[in-house]
């Protein structure tokens, strides 16, 4: 496991492999967080939580207080990494800057940004399973340049004109200016609180999250009906 092999690289190279500085025992299994540098480590002795650069470790379990549950196991931590339920910790997607179409009663969420080039591949994949499906596509500047795009969608007249726009990367008469501006500035709270820290990134109904591209996003979206059996 690399994620596995990176932690016992870190360790070894700071010496923390003594038997005085990390009691550990014989390592089964390894997960990162979405807590920024730590990483969780299940051994023969019980599970540990271990910093970035293998300086500090602490014995678990920790409490997940978003699902009200301890995370005691690794499974757990796939549980915490993998899903969030958006509507248990507050996220609505009309209160961020959103592009919402499609006219599915699955509700799917992407966080994009129109400097990202995977996120139009996947926007026009989403075009596609409109009849199927609502996305709610949410809005993130990543530079300046980007900055002035996404004030520039929101502030288009209508919906299906942003959503062109950032298929098209033709945002001539789009209009400018503070346009839903409390929207930007709620997004940007959202992921941070969300720990977005690249983009796509992609909340699918049943709660999966996946960062990164999707090459195929119709069975993506479909096997949530399969996992949900």
């Amino acid at each position: 496991m690399k994620v596995k092999s990176a932690i016992v690289f870190g360790l070894v190279f700071l010496g923390a492999m003594s038997v005085q500085a990390a009691p550990f025992g014989e390592i089964r299994s390894a997960r990162s967080l979405p807590i920024h540098g730590v990483k969780m480590i299940e051994s023969d002795k019980g599970v540990f939580f271990i910093s970035e650069n293998g300086r500090f470790a602490w014995k678990g379990p920790i409490y997940d207080m978003w699902n009200a549950k301890p995370v005691a196991t690794i499974e757990d931590a796939e549980t915490v990494v993998n899903h969030i339920d958006v509507k248990k910790i507050g996220v609505k997607p009309n209160d961020l800057a959103t592009l919402s179409f499609g006219e599915g009663q699955q509700e799917e969420i992407i966080f994009v940004s129109s400097a990202c080039p995977h996120c139009k591949k996947l926007l026009e994949q989403a075009v596609e399973l409109g009849e199927q499906y609502r996305f709610h596509i949410i809005l993130i500047p990543m530079g300046r340049k980007s900055m002035k795009q996404t004030r520039q969608l929101l502030c288009a007249p209508d919906q299906g004109r942003a959503v062109k726009a950032l298929l098209t990367g033709d945002y001539e008469g789009l209009g400018s200016g503070d346009c839903r501006i409390k929207s930007l500035q709620r997004t940007l709270v959202a992921a941070r609180i969300l720990g977005i820290r690249s983009v796509p990134y992609l909340i699918r109904h049943d709660g999966q999250v996946k960062t990164g591209g999707v090459k195929n996003l119709a069975a993506w979206l479909a096997a949530a009906e399969v996992e949900g059996k």
